[in-house]
């Protein structure tokens, strides 16, 4: 049973540099059970409002929050996957009907045109509504420390917050966008600035803008040490992916070096032609599963962890922001539409004052 002081025991050592994997194996040789050892490291990464005794004082290295995520990874991924498979099966009608609606909407009369643009932005919505039950469901659900998942008690709850998800996505989409346009560099300070915000909207219940600026004041005073954390992960998912997304085509290589050849054979056989093209089809079906079943979620657990250290390490209540903060926030995008807004009127103006034949033409 984790007691308080084997808890307190743990975080001391943390706090004193020492590895985790060599704490863990002090706690197997004290005869300490291999669920209690997971379970008291769980509690200390995943923190509860009220925790009591002593506190994480120090961002976690990438190496503890890498070993840590893929603990958590091999304890509950099978309800992880179980919240992908179902999830994934909701984008099914899509597939059915989006092709329909293309149609429709190629056909040219008025009303075919209406219908397949009504239909279309219908099925977006529905898209969009999907692709947000996936991701609240697994942060929900990683969060809650969990090993057994309730997949439709969790999607009801999930949709209940994906208004709120596509307000808060709509506001990141604008400001990083702004920052990127400002010389690259704003915009990768917004990113780590702002990289919490659905975090805390999923689980503190903050949602808007709100919660990016809270996400922005946790951050202060550790932005080198959470872009340092984050860089790892996201080259490890990068490269994770790439190579997953590779190795279909490596081997279809190796059983068939002609497969990638730039030039066809004159006279191709058709069922050789199927049999390759039914092959990749299912190497990249496997391995993009692969990568959406084990690459995915542990990038998503990496990042909980590291919030829930940063959140822990703030120490303070998260509350509100003055007013003169938002208007900081947007300072950016209100110049970069003002820039655009200038630049069309400068078009607009040389297209029908400066050179009004070229326009009537």
């Amino acid at each position: 049973m984790v007691t308080q002081e084997l808890k307190d025991f743990v975080i001391r050592e943390l706090n004193n540099g020492r590895d985790e994997e060599a704490i863990k194996n002090q706690l197997s040789e004290a005869n300490w059970s291999f669920e209690d050892i997971d379970t008291v490291f769980r509690q200390i990464h995943f923190p509860t409002q009220n925790s009591a005794g002593i506190q994480i004082n120090h961002l976690l290295p990438p190496s503890a929050l890498l070993n840590s995520s893929w603990n958590i990874y091999k304890k509950t991924w099978k309800s992880l996957v179980k919240i992908l498979f179902f999830s994934t099966l909701l984008y099914l009608p899509l597939i059915i009907l989006f092709p329909l609606a293309g149609l429709s909407l190629g056909i040219n009369m008025f009303a075919m045109t209406i219908t397949g643009i009504v239909s279309v932005v219908l099925l977006s919505v529905y898209a969009a509504a999907v692709q947000a039950i996936q991701y609240i469901s697994l942060i929900s659900f990683i969060a809650s420390g969990e090993e057994k998942v309730y997949v439709k008690t969790l999607f009801i709850e999930s949709l209940a917050k994906a208004k709120a998800y596509w307000w808060l996505s709509f506001l990141q989409m604008v400001i990083l966008f702004s920052g990127v346009m400002f010389f690259f560099i704003p915009g990768i300070i917004y990113f780590v600035w702002f990289s919490f915000s659905q975090y805390i909207l999923i689980l503190e219940k903050i949602g808007g803008l709100k919660a990016m600026l809270i996400s922005r004041e946790i951050v202060r005073g550790r932005f080198w040490g959470i872009l340092l954390r984050m860089g790892v992960m996201l080259a490890i998912f990068f490269v994770a992916s790439f190579v997953l997304s590779y190795v279909p085509k490596i081997m279809m290589f190796i059983a068939d070096p002609s497969s990638l050849s730039l030039t066809q054979p004159v006279n191709p056989d058709p069922s050789n032609i199927l049999g390759i093209a039914g092959i990749k089809i299912i190497l990249n079906f496997i391995f993009g599963f692969l990568n959406m079943i084990v690459v995915f979620p542990l990038f998503l657990i990496y990042n909980l962890i590291l919030y829930k250290n940063v959140k822990q390490l703030y120490g303070k209540p998260l509350n509100q922001i003055s007013e003169k903060s938002k208007i900081m926030l947007f300072l950016p995008a209100i110049l970069l539409f003002i820039f655009l807004i200038g630049f069309l009127g400068i078009m607009v103006y040389r297209v029908i004052v400066v050179d009004p034949k070229g326009f009537s033409r």
